[in-house]
């Protein structure tokens, strides 16, 4: 069974899984304009390819990104970019890797690496971890197959970057038997990873990290011991001296997936699962304050595999697979916020 897969059905109710992960119909068609709450909220181009569940999505140079999840082996995982100044998505180069989900990556000097995950790239075969990393140039639209992650194979893992430097750990391995604490960082121009301090929190995969300013973030995560306790513990890297701070508690509802993205160096989090709901809240944390501060609720139906980055000054949010069980299928509403 697939490593995502298997995490849900841990994870969230039997109920929520089954209308999950089905396989992929075509979109759903708006049935009327939603009207949010918060004027924040405005709703963008709708999306239109078939598969709008989002495995990995970023931001490079004023465009983003994003690779669509899969969950049968064999099948092609697409790159999709989107133009704001045409509000058009393009399909760019396929992920040549064998991962179907619970793959990652970060960005580094225009370029993003993304790697690890699970699954099969010959169809009907069992899926497996992966520990291959490819480079996506959008220059050329081309990948290239660049140095394994040298922890194994593995997925779920946490990944972002500080100042050209790509870092990547933690995860999960496709038995959901091991625990990974471990951490490493990736030098592009040498194609080089070296392991740094291992991560102290309690979560070990699906956990959320950020960049902010000079220092990372990694935090809350699904603890191996019992694989449904999602933890609250933020935990501060500094790069100057390899070492981990521990920082306020996220005082939010404990989650995995959701969204995060940063709008002019404020980091924002939200949607996503708890042990027992779905969620909407979308928090931004201050990390010259150490505080976390609810400012909005996503105003669309919650759905898993949400797309979510930053284009300037606001967010663009949506897509997904819904949960609802009387109306099962892929969404296509895609929302702009604006703080």
């Amino acid at each position: 069974m697939m490593l995502k897969k298997l995490t849900l059905a841990l994870f969230l109710s039997v109920f929520l899984f089954s209308c999950s992960k089905k396989s992929n119909p075509a979109p759903e068609k708006p049935t009327g304009p939603i009207i949010p709450a918060d004027a924040r909220w405005q709703q963008a181009d709708n999306l239109t390819m078939v598969n709008t569940i989002s495995a990995f999505s970023f931001t490079i140079d004023n465009k983003g990104y994003f690779l669509n999840e899969e969950n049968e082996a064999g099948k092609t995982v697409n790159l999709w970019v989107y133009d704001l100044a045409t509000g058009q998505w393009t399909k760019k180069a396929p992920f040549p890797g064998a991962s179907k989900m619970g793959f990652n990556g970060f960005v580094v000097n225009g370029k993003v690496y993304v790697g690890t995950g699970s699954g099969s790239a010959v169809a009907n075969t069992p899926s497996v971890g992966n520990k291959a990393m490819f480079e996506y140039d959008p220059a050329t639209d081309k990948w290239t197959q660049k140095a394994d992650f040298p922890g194994g194979e593995r997925a779920n893992t946490v990944a972002f970057s500080i100042n050209g430097v790509g870092y990547m750990g933690l995860g999960v391995d496709i038995l959901l038997t091991k625990k990974y604490s471990d951490m490493w960082k990736y030098d592009a121009a040498g194609d080089t990873w070296t392991k740094i301090a291992d991560y102290p929190g309690d979560g070990q995969y699906l956990n959320k990290g950020f960049a902010a300013g000079n220092k990372g973030y990694v935090g809350m995560g699904i603890s191996i011991a019992d694989k449904t306790t999602v933890k609250k513990d933020i935990w501060q890297y500094d790069p100057a001296n390899n070492s981990w701070t521990k920082k306020l508690d996220f005082i939010g509802v404990a989650r995995v997936f959701g969204v995060n993205f940063n709008i002019n160096g404020t980091y924002y989090m939200g949607l996503g699962s708890g042990r027992n709901e779905l969620l909407k809240d979308v928090w931004k944390y201050n990390e010259t304050n150490d505080t976390w501060l609810q400012v909005t609720n996503y105003p669309d139906e919650m759905a898993y595999g949400i797309i979510g980055f930053a284009i300037g000054d606001a967010a663009y949010v949506g897509g997904g697979a819904s949960y609802n069980p009387t109306a099962p299928g892929n969404l296509t509403h895609f929302w702009r916020f604006k703080p």
